[in-house]
């Protein structure tokens, strides 16, 4: 309503909206705009998530190509020469991002040598901008847990499953959202939460950046989520535990 009272004239006079109908419009203002930036933050997360998923599973499809072509052999996620020296990583090694694709600019790996396209990273550490924001190994990590091979530094190390060793392709996890190009077993709970710095690679830690969960695709290429009371869960069951589950050893069982 408008305050309205008469002049000497005798006219009708509107003041305007009174104190409390301007608190209401302000009150309505500020409803809208609070659901109207809720609407549009779960917009970016679910368009992140669509990307991310998208990406992780071309991480398999591109596995699936080079072990197609190498006697079932996938790409190994680390290998050394005669002299301790390494010689690939996952990420960086040629052969497999001929597999990859992508498009656009390579960037640097921590070795300085070429490594897959921005395009192909978790848009969520791309958004961080924080550390190796713009580094691949930030955002998926190989699980390399029970892979066949020698340790890391030994001669000649290299560390790949073939296929014909996975019993149980769609239950084995072949990379996960990470915050190293490793996804180990034992950085399954350092996730930081919300207090997580993007894009500092170190730990292996399996990283719950999508809704408080984490994008994992398995050796039969299908992409799934996973909670860290899932893997809790995993360490509980009653299949073998910890490190020896087909999740994470893809002939644990």
């Amino acid at each position: 309503m408008y305050a309205k009272h008469r002049n000497r004239q005798g006219k009708t006079i509107t003041d305007g909206f009174t104190l409390m109908e301007l608190l209401v419009v302000i009150s309505i203002i500020v409803i809208v705009t609070a659901l109207t930036l809720t609407g549009i933050k779960k917009m970016i997360q679910s368009a992140n998530k669509a990307v991310a998923i998208r990406n992780i599973s071309q991480l398999q499809v591109a596995n699936a190509g080079y072990a197609s072509e190498n006697n079932g052999k996938f790409m190994p996620v680390y290998a050394f020469d005669k002299d301790s020296k390494i010689a690939t990583m996952w990420f960086c090694s040629s052969s497999f991002l001929d597999y990859l694709g992508g498009g656009g600019s390579l960037l640097k790996s921590m070795n300085n040598e070429n490594t897959v396209p921005i395009n192909m990273m978790d848009p969520v550490v791309v958004r961080a901008k924080k550390y190796k924001y713009d580094s691949y190994d930030a955002s998926f990590g190989y699980n390399h847990e029970g892979i066949d091979g020698s340790y890391w530094g030994n001669p000649n190390a290299e560390r790949s499953f073939r296929m014909q060793q996975i019993a149980f392709p769609a239950r084995s996890a072949a990379f996960l959202t990470a915050t190293d190009w490793i996804a180990k077993y034992d950085g399954r709970f350092a996730w930081q939460g919300a207090g997580a710095v993007e894009g500092k690679t170190i730990d292996g830690k399996i990283a719950f950046r999508h809704g408080g969960k984490a994008l994992v695709v398995y050796y039969d290429g299908h992409v799934g989520e996973i909670t860290m009371d899932d893997l809790k869960k995993i360490d509980s069951g009653s299949d073998p535990k910890g490190d020896k589950n087909i999740f994470w050893n893809a002939d644990g069982l």
